[in-house]
């Protein structure tokens, strides 16, 4: 049942990635995990072996009032996913009219997932706020922002902690955001001081850090998970430490978060 979200103020930080290596080091620390995929880019059924062909998913027309547990798809690493599905402009225009229109559809449907206490429900948003994050967030056991070792994200950071990005900051029973820093070269001066100042700025609740590693970008095009594409790799370590983070959390969160109905009608 419990879910995890993962979200990034601005794109081109590596989230997709991350929520799917980060997904697969969980699924070892024995997690059934499911994969959910709310960005229009379909990006992250290309890290579980699923063919470019392949082109349903929970915002293609023909599948939209099906249920989620009965689309989702098993991938060769034991991972299931739901892919957003590929759809054209006019496609995804509708979506959103249709998302504005009925605004329980997308809770009911992930709940529908969120229904099997075993199962670990990951949630990959788009970049920037989202009608998806706004949706799910209350239900999130674990909220993760992704960030760059760069100028902008130091920029970005007292947005995010003011609630212009995960928008329930202060509401009762909320859960605070964590974050992980992606893709830190510690050759670069400027990386190394980012690095130090994010760190700082966050405290607690930094997750930790990923570091620049050839095996990512290696892996992608080969349409693979990091770990099994490169499992002695500097990037499957921090992901391994990572999830044993999220791991410790959701143990500690997992009967502490109320139903999302109970919550909305409190």
């Amino acid at each position: 049942m419990p879910l995890v979200t993962f979200a990034s103020p601005k794109g081109g930080v590596g989230k997709t990635t991350l929520a799917a290596n980060i997904a697969d080091r969980l699924a070892h620390l024995g997690w059934r995990v499911v994969v959910v995929d709310f960005d229009l880019q379909n990006l992250l059924r290309l890290h579980f072996a699923i063919p470019l062909s392949h082109t349903d998913g929970l915002a293609t027309p023909v599948l939209r009032n099906r249920s989620w547990p009965e689309i989702c798809r098993l991938t060769p690493s034991g991972i299931a996913i739901l892919p957003f599905g590929t759809i054209t402009n006019n496609d995804n225009l509708r979506f959103q009219a249709f998302l504005r229109e009925t605004p329980t559809w997308l809770p009911e449907r992930l709940e529908s997932l969120m229904r099997d206490p075993e199962l670990l429900v990951i949630a990959d948003t788009p970049p920037g706020p989202s009608p998806y994050l706004t949706e799910i967030e209350p239900l999130a056991a674990v909220k993760i922002a992704v960030l760059l070792s760069d100028a902008a994200s130091i920029a970005q950071l007292p947005k995010i902690q003011a609630g212009q990005f995960y928008t329930d900051i202060g509401r009762p029973g909320a859960v605070p955001i964590y974050y992980i820093i992606n893709q830190v070269d510690l050759r670069r001066r400027l990386n190394r001081g980012v690095q130090d100042i994010l760190k700082t700025k966050i405290g607690d609740e930094m997750l930790g850090t990923v570091h620049q590693d050839e095996a990512v970008a290696e892996a992608i095009a080969c349409q693979q998970l990091v770990a099994e594409f490169a499992p002695g790799s500097g990037a499957t370590e921090d992901y391994t430490v990572i999830a044993k983070r999220v791991d410790a959390l959701l143990k500690m969160r997992q009967q502490a978060r109320p139903h999302y109905f109970e919550m909305r009608g409190s």
